[in-house]
């Protein structure tokens, strides 16, 4: 199998933006509603020189190392591309959170924003923000176990007696949910991305759900030991940008301006070359002399 399908598409400029993967929890403590930011994050990281980034972990995108902050990756590389450009004296913290509980530490003001790839949806845009995207990638893949007969298209799956586990309120969890309502569904918590694609591969569930890279990089992990549907085709392709909290206009709009220009220098393709990603490029259309 390629690492991931090669694909180039053509999408006009003006088109506004994961494994991933998460959703969010509470917290105990006060929580920082955006109307009470006294100013903006931008004016914030250039006044103290520090730039907070929280992490997850979301391989190629970033990749956590052995020590706390130890980290690299696409995104990684993207983000200190943006800041070698503005302001080489900007030092970045990496502070490290899990998929479960990113919302809170946002709301608690422990970062400034995410940079790992996150699938923009309804609901999630509905509790934070994001940037426009930097790559794009699908997700409701199907893991079964080799020489599996019975799934052939996503109806096949929709039954009472078909197991399906996933990772909690991720992208592909919501799928599965509207998607495949009679099947039996068994979900995990967001801790270990590949988890429902191992209980599959143990044969402890039929079938399991997830997105595009998390896929390819099990199967690469993994094989011989699973096979997959849809995932040439995905059922759902959507883009991903960097997450922020909801309000702060002046620091999405200096993310979008970066994540622009780097896409127009050619960056973000020699970054997605690297590492072996889709790359979706925009383009504009320009009027013949006349």
């Amino acid at each position: 199998m390629s690492r991931f399908w090669a694909c180039t598409a053509s999408f006009l400029l003006g088109i506004a933006v994961c494994g991933s993967a998460f959703w969010f929890s509470g917290c105990g403590r006060r929580q920082v509603q955006p109307s009470e930011q006294s100013e903006s994050r931008l004016e914030r990281v250039k006044q103290t020189g520090v730039l907070r980034i929280g992490y997850g972990g979301y391989p190629p995108y970033l990749v956590k190392g052995g020590k706390p902050g130890e980290v690299s990756g696409l995104s990684v590389d993207l983000i200190n591309l943006i800041v070698e450009i503005w302001n080489r004296g900007i030092k970045i913290e990496w502070v490290e959170t899990s998929w479960d509980r990113v919302k809170a530490d946002f709301l608690a003001d422990k970062f400034d924003l995410v940079v790992e790839p996150l699938f923009r949806t309804i609901a999630r845009a509905s509790e934070l923000d994001f940037t426009r995207p930097y790559t794009y990638s699908g997700y409701g893949v199907a893991v079964i176990r080799p020489g599996e007969k019975r799934f052939k298209s996503l109806d096949d799956f929709d039954k009472p007696e078909v197991t399906i586990v996933v990772n909690q309120s991720v992208s592909s969890h919501d799928f599965v949910v509207r998607r495949l309502p009679h099947a039996t569904l068994r979900v995990l918590p967001t801790g270990n991305l590949d988890q429902p694609l191992t209980e599959v591969m143990l044969g402890q569930a039929d079938a399991a759900f997830a997105d595009v890279p998390s896929v390819t990089r099990f199967v690469e992990a993994h094989p011989g030991k699973v096979e997959t549907l849809f995932y040439e085709n995905p059922p759902v392709l959507v883009g991903a940008g960097f997450m922020l909290p909801q309000g702060d206009y002046r620091w999405a709009a200096f993310l979008n301006v970066a994540i622009d220009f780097l896409e127009s220098t050619g960056e973000i393709r020699r970054l997605s070359q690297k590492y072996d990603v889709p790359y979706y490029q925009t383009s504009i259309v320009r009027s013949k002399p006349k």
